[in-house]
């Protein structure tokens, strides 16, 4: 009678439990939020602003209450903006008051000679007045070089707008940016028309 190898028993191993935690709800939401919240903030702070048209001074293009998105990103590259160009701005000294902003059209830009007579507008000797809202007024502005860094900007309709006639040209440094569209009312929207494009 053969005799038999005596086995040994197996010990059963158990596999290891993994413990699967779930993050409160609430928690993510959160930092969604803020990561949301600090994409905006980035957004409007280097590639966009919402600004809001106040006065008819860019009747018939801007009415008031209109807002318009504004491009701050062809500033910070440095780009010298076109003739014809719908910009928002800073006033100058001592005409700024609490960060106020205005929109208007640059006009004449450095090298280019501007003067305003009998309310008419001449830039290197030519009138500039297509696609303007020509509203009778006697402004006068004598013969002026634009200086390298410097603009001349005016409002649509000039009779009614205070800007560079009244103050001279202004320093590039002074832009916020390019005004690209009319965002709201939403029946209003639509891409600007620059004279430059």
């Amino acid at each position: 009678m053969d005799r038999q190898t005596p086995q040994t028993p197996k010990t059963a191993v158990k596999a290891p439990t993994r413990k699967i935690r779930l993050r409160p709800f609430w928690r993510d939401t959160i930092f969604m939020f803020v990561v949301a919240l600090a994409v905006v903030v980035l957004l409007r702070g280097f590639v966009f602003e919402i600004a809001v048209v106040e006065g008819p001074s860019m009747d018939p293009t801007l009415h008031t209450d209109q807002k318009v998105l504004v491009l701050k990103l062809p500033r910070l590259l440095k780009k010298t903006p076109k003739h014809g160009e719908i910009i928002v701005t800073h006033y100058p000294k001592p005409h700024d008051k609490d960060g106020e902003l205005f929109i208007k059209r640059v006009v004449a830009l450095p090298g280019d000679i501007l003067e305003i007579r009998d309310g008419i507008v001449y830039v290197n000797g030519e009138v500039n007045a297509e696609g303007y809202h020509e509203a009778t007024h006697q402004k006068t502005f004598p013969p002026t070089e634009i200086e390298e860094g410097q603009i001349f900007v005016m409002g649509d309709n000039r009779a009614k707008s205070f800007d560079c006639q009244n103050f001279g040209p202004i320093d590039m440094d002074l832009l916020l940016g390019r005004a690209y569209m009319v965002l709201f009312p939403l029946n209003e929207m639509h891409v600007l028309k620059h004279h430059s494009d």
